[in-house]
């Protein structure tokens, strides 16, 4: 059985594609199944509440060890439905389609799973790697304006601690941040960078994860004059 999940705003965007996907699972004899939150979108649904509210929908519909749970949307919803796959049956397949340009570059890519707590953020996870990431920077058009820029704070992140090449384009660069060439590009060269540090330390606790880390979090609390 496979089980697809996404965030209430992607229904406008992707709503035709998934119910075609649907009609063709069903068509070949393929269990599939879609969930949606209407009522919370990005970090309002990285909560234990939505965790075991969609983990107790995904165990009412019927699922087994060789279920597959499928997310469609940004970093949050890869959050949520990569935390659900990893502790259901202690485990089930997880396939992420990143529709944001965060998403692309880290959380989809990273193998963190988790939500928040009320103490604090990605208090409550595990590691868990996706048997599939499909990542189509085409996709990236469908957005607002504002969420590319926002994207592009973890490729200038990792461009900082990683790779100087990068950083020298995307300083030079003085394109639009829509030129479909330019997203592949970055994309791709920021999850080759992000798996090389998966490679050599899961958790990221290695100095270019702490690295990251600090630039991440300084970068975040800058406000512009």
């Amino acid at each position: 059985a496979i089980r697809l999940a996404h965030a209430a705003p992607l229904g406008a965007a992707y709503g035709g594609a998934t119910q075609s996907v649907l009609a063709m699972a069903t068509r070949r004899g393929v269990p599939l199944f879609m969930f949606c939150d209407p009522d919370a979108d990005g970090e309002d649904a990285k909560t234990l509440e939505v965790y075991a509210e969609l983990a107790d929908r995904v165990l009412t519909v019927g699922i087994d060890k060789l279920s597959i749970l499928i997310s469609l949307g940004g970093g949050a919803v890869a959050n949520v439905c990569g935390f659900i796959a990893s502790t259901l049956h202690r485990g089930i397949g997880l396939i992420h389609f990143p529709t944001t340009l965060l998403a692309q570059c880290d959380a989809a890519i990273s193998h963190k799973q988790a939500v928040n707590a009320p103490h604090g953020k990605n208090l409550v996870g595990s590691y868990y790697a996706p048997i599939r990431i499909v990542v189509d920077p085409d996709v990236l058009q469908t957005l607002d304006d504002w969420l590319l820029p926002d994207g592009m704070g973890e490729i200038v992140k990792h461009a900082l601690c990683q790779d100087s090449t990068l950083l020298k384009m995307l300083d030079e660069y003085d394109g639009p941040l829509t030129d479909p060439a330019f997203l592949e590009r970055v994309v791709r060269r920021t999850i080759e960078l992000k798996c090389q540090v998966i490679d050599i330390d899961l958790g990221q606790r290695s100095l270019v994860g702490v690295e990251q880390r600090r630039v991440g979090v300084a970068a975040e609390d800058y406000q512009v004059p």
